[in-house]
């Protein structure tokens, strides 16, 4: 495995690990539409908030 692909793999588990963590998203149960859009709304509004954080918006 390539240094690119680890580095890689590390950053989308992140993305997705810290909101599921700190309860912003909650992993989906099934795979209806509203569970996945209501998963990857979290998984957004966590991201949007540590920005909005970071540049004190």
């Amino acid at each position: 495995m390539k240094l690119s692909t680890a580095v890689g793999i590390i950053i989308i588990l992140t993305f997705f690990l810290l909101p599921i963590l700190t309860n912003f998203a909650v992993i989906p149960e099934d795979m209806k539409p509203q569970n996945i859009g209501e998963f990857l709304g979290g998984v957004f509004q966590y991201w949007i908030i540590v920005i909005s954080k970071i540049f004190k918006f």
